[in-house]
């Protein structure tokens, strides 16, 4: 019993304590009950499930629109809501200048290989070389589309182009000391065998088109003999008998294990390479800002005997340069008395001008 009563007493006192502190208590740090019941119940929104890309700085969708929401609104003076300035439209894409190519940049149709002697090339054409290829990309416009499309027509690959880019700068003037003549480099005998004219006053091999249907036979004709397109670009170069003689001789067809070619041959096959890479892309090798020519806009007419170039300029209001750049096989700028009718090209267009000027000479006096 005296237990029994000493923990009453004990529990008696406890609650006294405990009553005696909360009387204590000032009132104005209680909370009573009826303002308790008018706190908001917050509810806690989970971050949507969505993936979250690797910067630090990039938060929730969620996240950043609960911040806008809880931003104050802008006013103007007027007490009007601003409006919201719109996001602007991203920029239009610069275009890009007509480069004269038909095919993809970076995407090739032959065999790119990249070793010391291209990397060479590569580099001369940007420093020593700079200026003269400069020039070979400036007049690809005028006349890569129709080596590519004639090339193409004969089933052979585009990216061949680039050889009368490395033989003559796409000129049809050019010549060498081997008198080859022409953006193909052909010499005389080579010239007539695949079809092409050369008189005192014609010079088939100046002519862009007929000169690349010329090289596509000859260039199809070496790749049936080599199968390889790097052998064929050599044996272009230095003819197909020295390239035989090669293979017979040292059992090779890899072309940059032929050791013994002479060094002209050696650093075609790398320059072509070299070329084609910077034409595909010339930003990229440093080449900025260049002054494409205009591509040539003509069509074909029959043109009499005893037909002058100058002439026939200055009847249709065009430049002695416009008529030679489009005719540069003239090489007198003249069609013989004794020759029927011989078809050149004139200005697009100029058809009519050109039909009524040929009626009023040759008709006339004969």
């Amino acid at each position: 019993m005296d237990v029994q009563r000493s923990v009453s007493k004990i529990f008696f006192l406890s609650v006294l304590l405990i009553i005696s502190a909360a009387c204590s208590t000032s009132p104005k740090n209680l909370t009573p009950a009826s303002d308790t019941a008018k706190l908001p119940l917050v509810k806690i929104k989970e971050p949507p499930d969505m993936k979250v890309a690797p910067d630090s700085w990039q938060v929730y969708e969620s996240e950043e629109k609960t911040r806008e929401e809880a931003k104050p609104k802008a006013k103007t003076k007027n007490n009007i809501k601003a409006n919201k300035i719109p996001t602007p439209a991203p920029s239009p894409a610069p275009t890009r200048a007509f480069t004269g190519r038909n095919d993809s940049p970076l995407v090739f149709d032959i065999p790119v290989a990249y070793n010391p002697r291209v990397k060479y090339w590569v580099g001369y054409f940007q420093t020593s070389g700079r200026s003269w290829y400069t020039k070979w990309l400036e007049r690809s416009p005028r006349y890569l589309p129709i080596l590519q499309k004639t090339l193409a027509r004969h089933g052979l690959p585009k990216d061949l182009a680039y050889m009368a880019m490395i033989e003559s700068g796409f000129s049809s003037q050019a010549s060498s000391a081997a008198k080859a003549v022409g953006p193909w480099q052909f010499i005389r005998e080579t010239g007539e065998r695949y079809g092409l004219k050369v008189a005192w006053w014609i010079d088939e091999r100046r002519d862009m088109q007929k000169s690349t249907d010329a090289a596509s036979k000859y260039l199809k004709k070496l790749y049936g003999m080599f199968h390889n397109w790097y052998l064929v670009a050599a044996s272009y170069n230095t003819g197909e008998n020295r390239i035989k003689h090669q293979i017979a001789r040292h059992g090779i067809k890899n072309f940059w294990q032929m050791a013994t070619l002479d060094s002209e041959t050696r650093d075609y096959v790398p320059k072509l390479i070299a070329a084609l890479l910077i034409a595909k892309s010339p930003e990229m090798y440093g080449f900025h800002n260049i002054k494409y020519n205009v591509p040539l806009e003509f069509e074909h007419f029959r043109a009499p005997g005893g037909t002058r170039l100058d002439e026939l300029a200055q009847a249709i209001g065009v430049n002695i340069k416009t008529m030679r750049d489009l005719n540069p096989e003239l090489t007198r700028d003249y069609i013989p008395n004794y020759i029927s009718g011989h078809m050149i090209r004139i200005p697009k267009g100029s058809a009519q001008l050109v039909s009524l000027y040929f009626r009023r000479t040759f008709v006339s006096e004969r």
